[in-house]
C-alpha cells in the first residue's frame, strides 16, 4: 500500500482527522495559493497529519486503500 502525502494552508484548518477513512474526492482543506480545495486522489484512511510553522501549512499523510 502507499502513502499520499497533500500538502493545505493551515489558516483554513483542516477537515479530517487521524484514524479517519476519506474516499476519492473527499475534500482535506485549502491549497497554498488559497485558489483551490485540496481533495484526495485515492480512497484511503488518514495515518497522520502535522504543522509545519515554517510555510503555515498542514502535511497530510494518507495510506490508500488497494482493492485486491
Amino acid at each position: 500500500m502507499s502513502i499520499i502525502t497533500l500538502i493545505v494552508e493551515a489558516s483554513t484548518g483542516v477537515l479530517i482527522k487521524k484514524g479517519q477513512r476519506v474516499r476519492q474526492g473527499d475534500e482535506v482543506g485549502m491549497a497554498t495559493d488559497f485558489k483551490n480545495k485540496v481533495v484526495v486522489p485515492v480512497d484511503g484512511e488518514v495515518i497522520d497529519y502535522r504543522f509545519n510553522p515554517e510555510d503555515h501549512t498542514f502535511v497530510i499523510q494518507i495510506q490508500a486503500i488497494e482493492d485486491d
